[in-house]
């Protein structure tokens, strides 16, 4: 008769901005790990941890004991570690489409534009553009690095730093840190100035 074997796995991290899946992706991954090192997993459960900020994941098993080793285990926090970061990514860009963007609204200090216009610009002045944020993202990505900001407005620096690299989501994510207050904060005014120049 086999014995069940537990396993905890717990991993320092901010659960918040996460969809309402994050759970079943988490276990679905733990599954596709367990099967590789041949744990035989009969149950995986995954919860957040309020303090300090983490999940915890409960894995119930009918694999040998000595399956269970110091690599697996590295290679099961690695997994989650980017499955997690990859639905906050999603559940970020989600939130930021919920807003409304693309819609047609009346220009104001609030209103965000989705697309740019940039069909006047000759490819010269494309690249001169492109280049012009790529150094301003650089700037910001080392500004962000060392402030201390909520743990929400973290979360969408990390995300917004991450779609700025893509030319055509540029113009939208720079706005986003120029709208949301905690992110706009951090900001001189010749560095807001600077951004808003390089805006279309």
């Amino acid at each position: 008769m086999a014995f069940k074997r537990y396993n905890t796995v717990n991993i320092e991290y901010r659960a918040s901005n996460l969809p309402r899946d994050w759970r079943r992706r988490v276990e679905q991954v733990v599954n596709s790990v367990g099967a590789s090192f041949e744990l035989n997993i009969s149950s995986v459960k995954a919860g957040a941890r309020k303090s300090p900020p983490g999940v915890l994941i409960s894995i119930a098993r009918d694999g040998a004991e000595e399956a269970w080793t110091a690599a697996c285990e590295r290679t099961v926090k690695q997994r989650v570690l980017e499955v997690l970061n990859h639905a906050k990514d999603e559940e970020i860009a989600r939130q930021v489409e919920a807003m409304g963007l693309g819609t047609k609204t009346r220009e104001s200090e609030s209103s965000i534009r989705a697309r740019e216009r940039r069909r006047s610009l000759s490819p010269e002045e494309k690249i001169e553009l492109e280049n012009a944020r790529r150094g301003i993202t650089g700037e910001l990505a080392r500004l962000y690095a060392g402030a201390r900001l909520p743990a929400e407005a973290a979360d969408l620096v990390v995300v917004a730093l991450k779609r700025m690299e893509e030319p055509k989501r540029w113009a939208l994510w720079a706005q986003l840190l120029i709208t949301v207050q905690e992110t706009r904060n951090l900001l001189s005014d010749e560095l807001m100035q600077r951004l808003r120049a390089l805006l279309r």
